[in-house]
């Protein structure tokens, strides 16, 4: 089974290059999860120093990658970071300030099926290479109790709808954008946040466990995709040609023309 997998996934990839519509992305992205123990964290220092930080419920941020259209496929590469960070200040002892961050990056690699044989639905998969770090800074420096890497994966949907209303007059009849919106959910690891509460709130009789933190998390991304071919050309190389064909065929018509 995992050899015909292999073979089945090479023959996609051989598929998506011999016709596609390479293009450029980047774009915002939010996500929601549950930091019920981050937020107890937080609640035990608010009431410990008279602080007031606020619960975490999202990580927003950004993220860039390349990609292609094939006849059936959609194929991508790309990074990004999202990340949340709350602060506090006490007014009663100079101002003090308390800052608690929770981020997250990582690379990834997506492929989809195009049911419509077009770019307004792709149904797919991502796995993703990353790191996440909860960093504090209380009256001082930063310190990052927690840094680990690990790898998730990752579900979606990718909505897209051409317009060309940015573009000059005389560039709309070939040149077009795509506006993209991504629902995704991603299926992560948990964490144990015992170093952040040992530190952070002084508690070293906390037991390794008893803080494991949940990192699933569901949302969604709205980006810009700008492809690298004008619509002619595009055409023309999804029946299977190369862009050289495409310049011979132009320069042998201009010559025939004079």
């Amino acid at each position: 089974m995992r050899l015909i997998s292999v073979i089945a996934f090479l023959l996609i990839l051989v598929q998506s290059s011999i016709s596609a519509q390479f293009y450029a992305e980047g774009g915002f992205e939010l996500a929601f999860l549950n930091q019920k123990e981050t937020n107890r964290i937080a609640d035990e220092f608010n009431a410990r120093e008279s602080h007031n930080l606020a619960d975490f419920k999202t990580l927003s941020g950004f993220r860039f990658g390349f990609g292609k259209y094939g006849k059936f496929t959609n194929m991508q590469i790309s990074f990004g970071n999202v990340s949340k960070k709350q602060i506090s200040k006490n007014p009663a002892v100079l101002r003090e300030t308390a800052e608690l961050v929770v981020n997250s990056f990582s690379l990834d690699a997506a492929l989809a099926y195009r049911p419509l044989r077009s770019e307004f639905l792709s149904l797919g998969a991502a796995l993703h290479f990353g790191q996440v770090r909860y960093r504090y800074s209380f009256g001082g420096d930063y310190r990052i109790p927690i840094s680990q890497y690990g790898i998730w994966g990752e579900v979606f949907a990718d909505l897209a709808f051409r317009f060309r209303f940015l573009l000059k007059k005389e560039s709309r009849e070939d040149q077009f954008y795509v506006f993209k919106f991504r629902p995704f959910y991603r299926f992560h690891q948990s964490y144990d946040l015992l170093k952040l509460q040992q530190e952070y709130n002084f508690d070293n009789n906390a037991i390794s466990g008893e803080r494991m933190q949940p990192f699933n998390n569901f949302g969604f991304r709205i980006s810009l995709l700008i492809p690298f071919l004008n619509e002619n050309d595009r055409k023309y190389y999804k029946k299977g040609g190369t862009l050289d064909q495409e310049k011979l065929k132009r320069k042998m018509k201009k010559m025939e023309a004079e």
